[in-house]
């Protein structure tokens, strides 16, 4: 059948060929288009920027990730019972000491210090446009130089907070080469 069927494809391909050979070939008139009246209006691009907070997007995380939550989870596994029994759940001790329940455990942990730092930035961003003038790829390398942990951000008054952010600023401008140079990721290539 498959045999027939290719075949009959290629004899029909060949009758085709063989017809088109002999035949007059009429040459199709080219449709000209008009460019010169307009047929669509332009609209300017518009770009949306949808501001998701650190505990939302947390949140989602969460929700995505729920099987990691479940095999990373190792608490409570014994109970105890009123009535004066002992519970082990075995699904969580082999959570406990597999593979997979450690390295979910490891991804929850990252996911926390994600979130952490989402929080930091939440609070410390809206500080260095307003008391720095730096922008750009400057702006970045001072984010990873002077980065505060969120517990000091939450204990920190604002005055403690923006005079931690004038201090490391001081800091920066002074040695800025010396903290660019530590930065860089990719060496030059003078230096290999």
């Amino acid at each position: 059948m498959v045999r027939r069927t290719v075949f009959i494809t290629v004899c029909s391909m060949l009758t085709l060929c063989i017809l088109l050979r002999g035949a007059d070939v009429k040459k199709v008139p080219r449709i000209q288009q008009d460019t010169l009246h307009t047929d669509t209006i332009a609209i300017d691009e518009i770009y949306i920027e949808r501001k998701i907070d650190a505990r939302s997007k947390f949140e989602d995380k969460k929700a995505y990730h729920k099987e990691i939550y479940l095999l990373g989870d190792n608490k409570n596994m014994v109970t105890f019972s009123p009535f004066g029994g002992i519970a082990l759940n075995i699904q969580k001790l082999y959570n406990h000491f597999s593979n997979r329940g450690r390295a979910a455990r490891r991804l929850q942990a990252q996911f926390e210090r994600e979130f952490e730092e989402d929080l930091a930035s939440e609070i410390w961003d809206p500080l260095l446009l307003e008391y720095t003038t730096l922008r750009g790829d400057s702006l970045q390398k001072f984010k990873l130089y002077c980065s505060p942990n969120l517990a000091f951000l939450n204990d920190a008054s604002h005055y403690e907070r923006v005079e931690h952010l004038l201090r490391h600023l001081k800091m920066y401008r002074d040695s800025v080469n010396v903290i660019h140079d530590r930065l860089r990721l990719i060496p030059k290539e003078g230096d290999k």
